[in-house]
């Protein structure tokens, strides 16, 4: 941080302002390609555990929604409609839609994988779907923000306000950024041993 000649705290640009989001974008990759690779073990009616399901739902709850979303519609989102885009159409439209489906599929998510811990095992090929779905929807939609919104982003917003982003997304979001990342390996544990019984069993 420095000081203008007035005193007032100002961030440094020196650092990408939206790399603390592309870090997030990463490690949401990561509990996907454990997610998909515990999938790709599923056959038929054989049962799988509920409980990657379950802290998969709780990771996008808390984090991948509840913090990261939350940052981006909160905080990015609206510095860039300020900036004059448009949230109704356009880029910020799309995206935003996007979170509102991945909410849909982890809504099915939890509440399927609770039906299979109370023995509801019908509801298996729901819950499989629906995780499914999630990752194939968010891999492609943290590409698009990665690869498109986020450059658009730094183009529209004034360099002043882009240097405040980082402590506007610790307003919303005060955990450290440890904290995410020690969810998104929960969850990739939790894949890894289910992962780990299927083959044993297969």
């Amino acid at each position: 941080m420095i000081k203008t000649p007035g005193g007032a705290p100002e961030y440094s640009t020196a650092m990408d302002p939206l790399e603390s989001l592309s870090e997030e974008h990463r490690q949401i990759r990561v509990v996907i390609s454990a997610i998909t690779s515990l999938l790709d073990l599923t056959r038929g009616d054989r049962r799988i555990s509920p409980t990657p399901f379950l802290e998969l739902q709780a990771f996008i709850m808390q984090f991948a929604d509840g913090s990261h979303h939350a940052k981006e519609e909160q905080v990015l989102f609206s510095e860039m409609v300020q900036a004059g885009l448009p949230n109704d159409s356009g880029p910020l439209a799309s995206i935003l839609n996007e979170h509102d489906q991945g909410r849909k599929y982890a809504a099915v998510l939890g509440a399927a994988a609770r039906a299979c811990v109370d023995g509801q095992w019908h509801r298996q090929v729901e819950m499989v779907d629906a995780a499914r779905a999630w990752c194939q929807l968010v891999n492609a939609h943290t590409d698009k923000e990665d690869l498109m919104l986020y450059a658009i982003a730094q183009t529209v917003i004034p360099d002043r306000r882009l240097a405040l982003l980082p402590a506007l997304f610790a307003k919303v979001d005060p955990l450290p950024a440890s904290a995410f990342k020690d969810a998104a390996n929960a969850v990739v544990e939790a894949a890894e041993r289910a992962a780990h019984t299927q083959r044993k069993t297969g």
